[in-house]
């Protein structure tokens, strides 16, 4: 697709791919390529890439410095180890679940309103200057610390499957469910989320 100069969207789901260059492609926008082979994908030309969906792949490093207009990207059951995601701004969804990342910076991503981090290798995450979050997808990591903040919009918080002994939700009036369980927790504060309609804290 190199002579595709002004290619705006790529969608190449579901094939056998195991390398895919779109160097050339430097209109493009929108990227869906999950469900492939891909070991690796280079967006070094892509700057004006706004959403990016590369799940269920073999790729182990993403390099999206150069994607600063990105707003979604899906890069679930990959082999990632990490993921920089601090030149991306406006990005409001963020769905990386089913990867093998120890660390996440995401003190620059004050627009995300979507998070799902879930089955990865996290041992601690602060997300306190997230304000617009609405939905926090963490159970299945090593979490030991959760550092929430004012999140006003927050509907939905699961970080079940973790390794937290404590749980302070100081400042989420918004929250309806919450699903804590399967931790070691010996305190839990509630008293900033008074429109909850369910709590799971049980230990299996």
């Amino acid at each position: 697709i190199d002579a595709c100069t002004a290619l705006v969207e790529l969608n190449c789901r579901s094939n056998d791919l195991r390398h895919l260059n779109i160097d050339q492609n430097i209109a493009l926008k929108h990227l869906f390529c999950g469900r492939n082979k891909l070991v690796d994908l280079h967006l070094g030309a892509n700057k004006q890439l706004i959403d990016i969906h590369c799940n269920e792949n073999n790729i182990k490093h993403l390099d999206l410095r150069k994607a600063e207009k990105l707003s979604q990207l899906v890069c679930n059951k990959n082999h990632l180890l990490d993921l920089d995601v601090s030149t991306n701004s406006y990005l409001n969804y963020l769905s990386c679940y089913s990867n093998k990342i120890k660390k996440l910076n995401l003190s620059n991503n004050i627009k995300l309103e979507y998070l799902n981090l879930e089955h990865n290798h996290l041992y601690e995450l602060d997300i306190r200057s997230l304000n617009q979050l609405k939905n926090i997808y963490l159970s299945d990591n090593h979490l030991h610390e959760l550092l929430l903040g004012k999140h006003h919009q927050l509907q939905l918080l699961t970080c079940t499957d973790n390794k937290l002994t404590v749980l302070t939700i100081l400042d989420c009036p918004s929250l309806k469910h919450l699903s804590c369980n399967d931790n070691h927790l010996h305190t839990l504060n509630t008293s900033g989320a008074t429109k909850l309609k369910t709590i799971n804290c049980c230990t299996f």
